[in-house]
C-alpha cells in the first residue's frame, strides 16, 4: 500500500518505470554502468529477484526519487539513492531512506550502510540527518571481472 507525504506518494517501482530511473540517477549526478549492472536487461532482472528493493517516489505520476534497500541477509544496504534536483529540500530524500529501512526491519535487517562517493558532502550531510555515522575504519575494495562492471 503505497504510503503518502504531503503530495508524494511511495511505492515499490515497476519495470515500466526503469528507463525513467537511469535518467533520474544521471539527472541527479550518479554514475551509471549502462553497459553492466545499470542496463535495463540488468535492473529488469534485479527487479524480478527483488521487487522489494526498488522504491520510488512519485508527483502524481511523476517519478521525483529512488532509492534501492537491498541486503546481503545480515546488513542493509541503503543505494542509488536520488532525487530530481527540482524536488530537492522536500523531505523526500529523507522519506526515501526512511522507507528503505522500513523494508530492511520487515526482513529482519536491523543494521543499514549506505556508500557515498568522496567528495558527497550533500549525501553526507543527508545520511547525518537520518542518524547514519560516517565511519572511517572500513575500507572499501572491489575487483571488476568485466570491465566497467
Amino acid at each position: 500500500m503505497p504510503i503518502a507525504a504531503a503530495m508524494t506518494v511511495y511505492r515499490r517501482l515497476k519495470t515500466s518505470d526503469i528507463p525513467t530511473m537511469i535518467s533520474l540517477w544521471k539527472k541527479s549526478g550518479l554514475s551509471i554502468r549502462e553497459k553492466t549492472r545499470d542496463s535495463p536487461k540488468a535492473l529488469r532482472a534485479e527487479m524480478k529477484a527483488g521487487p522489494q528493493n526498488f522504491i520510488g517516489a512519485f508527483d502524481g505520476e511523476e517519478l521525483v526519487g529512488l532509492v534501492l534497500a537491498t541486503s546481503d541477509g545480515r546488513k542493509g544496504w541503503i543505494n542509488r539513492l536520488a532525487v530530481e534536483p527540482s524536488h530537492r529540500q522536500k523531505g523526500i530524500a529523507l522519506k526515501l531512506i526512511q522507507e528503505a529501512e522500513e523494508e530492511l526491519v520487515s526482513r529482519g535487517i536491523h543494521l543499514f550502510s549506505g556508500l557515498i562517493e568522496k567528495g558527497n558532502e550533500a549525501s553526507f550531510a543527508l545520511f547525518a540527518k537520518a542518524g547514519y555515522e560516517i565511519t572511517e575504519d572500513v575500507i572499501y575494495v572491489r575487483k571488476e571481472l568485466v570491465e566497467d562492471a
